[in-house]
């Protein structure tokens, strides 16, 4: 038995194929910032922050933005010391 207990590559990349762009919407996402928050922190419309996140959670076979932010937070996809929006 010689791979017993060991993970596949792809068991063993904890990216699940996300892109870095992903990755961080995701982030946002998870440190409560709004889509129209993180459109403008990473330049592009709301819209397609929301479109993002429905391919992000097709991708991560999520129901929901929330699910999408408890699979995040279990996998160690975002740093939980993040910053999180201030109240200005």
């Amino acid at each position: 038995m010689p791979n017993e207990g060991q993970l596949s590559d792809e068991e063993n990349r904890q990216d699940f194929g996300l892109i870095p762009l992903e990755k961080q919407i995701i982030a946002l996402a998870v440190a409560g910032y709004s889509s129209a928050e993180s459109a403008k922190i990473v330049g592009i419309s709301e819209p397609a922050i929301r479109l993002h996140l429905t391919g992000i959670c097709d991708k991560l076979r999520v129901a929901n933005q929330f699910e999408l932010m408890l699979f995040a937070l279990h996998h160690q996809l975002v740093d939980t010391c993040e910053t999180s929006p201030s109240d200005d």
